[in-house]
């Protein structure tokens, strides 16, 4: 028996050893781009090599500090992976902890294939059962079937596994190559650097390398990611940061920190130490300590003040919380990658309706001159799955854990296994000077910071030629490189999500449709040539399961691809360029804007805590005359202006610049002024909704399309505002000029377009069904024929489990079907909503008025709904029966706010249409409104509270356009 186990052990040391030569070949990216695969073979056996190495028994329980999924598939292939590293003098427990980070990879790689074959294992009924009666006690469920499938997986060298999801047998031996690679390469810098680290970070040569943390942020470059070190020596222990990329930029950045030129006048700010070579360097471990005491704290935010200022002025991006900590009086930069980000050509931003007619300024590039752009202020994200509305700004962030939802498993590793959703909480953010049990204290302390703000500008404008000069401070920054973030993280990742599902791996080809929607994103931009090029480079990336990353010269415009090309003249200008500019143009009314932009940002973020009932300085105000206000805002105002905007949940709201947008921006507003019928609102009416309109009949086609690209097509975008061009028209404004533009924004409406698109009201098809109809053109009634397949096909798989309400439920997608049925005589459609109207009325009572009365989810949504199929004679009974109820209904919900979305604006609205359209009795409602006063849009606060109140006949019938999303015909139909 021992000679036999000895014999086994000698051949899989054989197996590990002929497996040395792949590692590179596979590791290398060149072989992943797509085409027929050379490697297939290389991959084949390397993997046969590993699995034969580690068939052998292992622990039920490993011991591995996360409860990992199908950790007993993975586990055994990290331990033999390990084997392929130099025999270096580390610790047990970083090879452990080595281990450890490969599973883990490994494990998220194949969690959702493995799942479903467990799932066809166990069989339908044990599935659902799984899923929705998990076991009360995960210890004692049973482990018969997982057992034997674990068990068929490594005896057959995960044969079932692969051949059902072929996708995997180029990831897994390209993921534990790549992960080889990487530590090899960084061991072996180690060993090379000690002594540059010796000098530099006073830790000895012969210190012990005790710890190692991997994966600190994004994977890069080839499965690459920041690595947190720990070295051990006579009973000290100290902490470095390797970080694999050029890190001369940062080292720039930090040695300007500690140059007495940059804080004259000024005590000195602290800086850490960087060491970089040519293509990776090590920074100095900083870990948070909050101030103890209030003048640590009162320090800490002139500081903190002072740092704002240079990361504005140096064009700094990624001011979210991850990336600075606070350690007592000061705060540091832990990553500076996004200094001397450059200015993008107008083709390439985000959304800005101005920007494509030529508009030398805009809001929003005003805004983006801010120090907005800096993200380190408060703004709200949305984080999936449950679209949590949280700030993860720097300074906006709350220091104490938030409850947010993650995806997880339940019955882990048992014969019950299955996804569920769990609840946990953020660690303490480090960017905050307090302890997890207290509050954001920036709000209290502005003054303080905003002080320090202005010392630091005002430094800066005394001494300009120190910064500018020949041999001036911005001189060190000339050659380094930057990075340049042309999507937000989040599309990247949620895109890599979807790539490891069951369904995208098991085909190259699903896995390609992943990633199509990477090219239509950039589709209507001029030079193809330069978009193939860029979307090729993403793809390459992401099919390295990495997240895309690309590189710009703080001195040129040109993009560095990662694979050694370039893209010149990407941008518009140079990262130091703009910054240059930004420096000269700095004065002291400048100053007074940013501490203005500042405040703004501020008080947006204590007005969300008056929402939720605690205690704030910004109270909310009774409106007595609702059109003063914005109309004395606009009327002096020509450049834009900074407000509140509705953030993508529909529920919470953004400070920034008001766009074209019905919803909360200038064309709400515009409607509104119309219906007052004032000569000088009527005057500012037009000028409000001038910019689309010459979109439409001087804009090109391109510039046309990327409207609709950029936009959601529902209420909140495009759809919304062409129901703002239908209501200004039946206002009686620009009469013989609205069709016509209507026509034209539709005539560039492609197919493409509209695939892949939410489906509800507010952000989706359903918003886009009803402006469509207002349209005469045969464009427009191919599309509204296309939505409305793609809305009955919804409807009829998920209708029954989707949210109720009218903007993000399944009433208004009913609405909007309803609609079409009606005028376009479908038959097949009509039966569907006749299917519908019962199932969800009845269901609406079951659980819609739990929502409340408000129009977005509630019960004056529901009567919305019912409006738009009475038309109809044989749903009308129903309908009108439906509605009555509503109105009853009505009487007993409180209205816990003044706009149309969730309001008393919305449910007033609904009422009077009810009234006129039925002839019912309207539904009494509060007269007098409350609503913040820097709450300006029509959905969102003053304009829509305004627009409820006019009575008159444009108005009524431009108010039934608004608040049925373009479905309800004119009134008295």
């Amino acid at each position: 028996m021992i000679d036999a186990n000895t014999g086994k052990e000698a051949r899989a040391n054989a197996a590990i050893a002929a497996l040395w030569p792949l590692v590179d070949e596979l590791a290398d990216a060149g072989g992943n781009t797509g085409s027929p695969r050379d490697k297939a073979g290389s991959e084949d056996a390397f993997l046969s090599g590993l699995c034969f190495a580690a068939r052998q028994d292992i622990s039920r329980t490993p011991s591995l500090e996360k409860e990992l999924p199908f950790v007993h598939v993975w586990l055994p292939l990290a331990e033999v992976a390990m084997g392929l590293l130099p025999q270096a003098a580390v610790a047990p427990t970083v090879i452990g902890q080595m281990v450890a980070s490969l599973t883990e990879r490994l494990c998220a790689l194949g969690a959702d294939a493995l799942q479903q074959i467990l799932h066809d294992r166990r069989g339908v009924g044990a599935s659902v059962i799984a899923v929705l009666a998990p076991e009360k006690d995960p210890p004692a469920a049973k482990c018969e079937i997982y057992d034997r499938l674990i068990e068929e997986l490594r005896q057959t060298h995960l044969a079932e596994l692969l051949d059902r999801f072929p996708v995997l047998r180029r990831l897994i031996p390209f993921t534990i190559a790549v992960w080889i690679r990487n530590l090899r390469e960084l061991l072996g810098r180690l060993e090379a650097d000690r002594t540059a680290i010796s000098q530099n970070f006073r830790i000895p040569e012969d210190a012990t390398l005790s710890g190692i943390q991997f994966a600190v942020g994004d994977t890069h470059n080839g499965g690459r990611s920041v690595v947190l070190l720990e070295f051990s020596w006579r009973g000290r222990q100290t902490k470095l940061v390797y970080k694999p990329r050029n890190l001369a930029l940062e080292a720039a950045f930090q040695d300007l920190l500690g140059d007495p030129r940059a804080n004259i006048g000024l005590s000195p700010l602290p800086w850490l130490i960087i060491w970089c070579a040519e293509d990776y360097g090590y920074m100095e471990f900083v870990g948070g300590a909050p101030c103890d005491n209030e003048d640590v704290l009162q320090a800490f935010y002139r500081n903190a003040g002072r740092l704002a200022a240079l990361l504005h002025v140096l064009g700094y991006t990624d001011g979210h919380h991850e990336n600075l900590v606070a350690r007592y009086s000061h705060l540091y930069v832990i990553d500076a990658e996004t200094l001397l980000t450059p200015i993008e050509k107008p083709a390439l931003r985000r959304p800005r309706p101005a920007d494509s007619l030529g508009a030398a300024k805009t809001a929003w590039s005003l805004f983006d001159s801010t120090v907005a752009r800096t993200e380190l202020f408060p703004a709200w994200t949305s984080l999936l799955p449950a679209c949590d509305a949280v700030d993860t700004s720097a300074f906006g962030i709350e220091p104490q854990e938030w409850p947010r939802q993650f995806p997880g498993w339940h019955s882990i590793n048992t014969d019950n296994m299955a996804r569920s959703v769990m609840i946990g909480g953020l660690v303490r953010t480090q960017s905050l000077p307090v302890t997890s049990n207290r509050k954001n204290p920036f709000f209290r302390y502005r003054k303080l910071f905003m002080a320090g703000f202005r010392a630091q500008c005002q430094s800066i404008i005394d001494n300009k030629p120190v910064w500018l000069g020949d041999d001036g401070l911005l001189q060190a920054f000339n050659g380094c490189k930057g990075r340049a973030v042309l999507r937000a993280t989040r599309i990247y990742a949620a895109l890599a999500q979807r790539q490891l599902t069951a369904e995208a791996l098991r085909s190259e080809q699903s896995q390609a449709d992943v990633l199509y929607p990477l090219e239509r994103l950039f589709a209507p931009l001029a030079d193809h040539q330069d978009v193939s090029r860029l979307c090729d480079s993403e793809k390459l990336q992401m099919r390295q399961q990495d997240i895309p990353v690309f590189t710009h010269t703080v001195s040129q415009t040109a993009l560095n691809l990662p694979e050694g090309q370039r893209i010149n003249d990407y941008f518009e200008a140079s990262g130091l360029t703009a910054c240059r500019e930004r420096i000269e143009a700095l004065s002291s009314e400048g100053i007074e804007r940013e501490i203005e932009t500042i405040d703004g940002l501020v008080s947006a973020k204590a007005l969300r805590v008056a929402q939720k009932g605690d205690c704030c300085e910004n109270s909310v105000q009774p409106i007595t005359n609702p059109a003063v206000r914005p109309l004395s805002e606009i009327m002096h105002r020509s450049d834009g202006w900074i407000g509140f905007d509705l953030a993508p949940d529909g529920i919470r709201f953004c400070y920034q610049p008001l766009g074209m947008s019905l919803v909360s921006g200038t064309l709400g507003l515009a409607v509104y002024f119309a219906a007052t019928g004032r000569p000088e609102a009527c005057h500012v009416a037009e000028s409000l909704a001038e910019p689309l309109l010459r979109l439409a009949e001087t804009g090109t086609p391109a510039e046309r399309l990327r409207w609709w690209r950029d936009l959601p097509i529902g209420l909140r975008g495009s759809g919304g505002q062409l129901v703002a061009l239908a209501s200004l028209h039946r206002l009686g404004l620009m009469t013989e000029r609205i069709p016509h533009a209507m026509q034209q924004l539709v005539a560039v409406l492609n197919q493409a377009l509209l695939e892949d698109r939410p489906w509800d009201v507010w952000s989706g098809y359903a918003g886009l069904l009803g402006p469509l109809l207002q349209v005469n053109s045969e464009a427009a009634h191919t599309h509204a024929e296309i939505v409305a397949c793609r809305l009955a096909d919804w409807a009829s798989r998920e209708a029954e489990t989707a949210p109720f309400g009218f903007a993000n439920g399944a009433l208004g997608v009913l609405a909007a079907l309803g609609q079409f049925a009606h005028v376009s005589g479908d038959a097949n459609i009509r039966a569907l909503v006749q299917s519908l109207l019962q199932r969800s009325t009845k269901a609406f009572w079951r659980v819609g008025p739990r929502a409340g009365s408000g129009w977005s989810c509630g019960i004056a949504g529901h009567i919305i709904t019912c409006l738009c199929l009475r038309h109809d004679q044989e749903w009308r009974a129903n309908a009108d029966s439906a509605i009555q109820r509503g109105l009853i209904g009505l009487a007993f919900l409180p209205n816990q706010s003044a706009n149309i979305h969730s309001g008393t604006a919305g449910v007033e609205m609904a009422c009077t249409s009810s009234a006129q359209i039925t002839g019912n009795l309207q539904c009494p409602s509060d007269s007098q409104k409350y609503c913040d006063p820097r709450h300006l849009g029509l959905f969102t606060g003053l304009a829509g509270i305004g627009f409820a109140r006019i009575r008159n006949e444009q108005s009524n019938a431009a108010r039934d356009l608004i608040i049925s999303a373009g479905l309800l015909p004119a009134t008295g139909h």
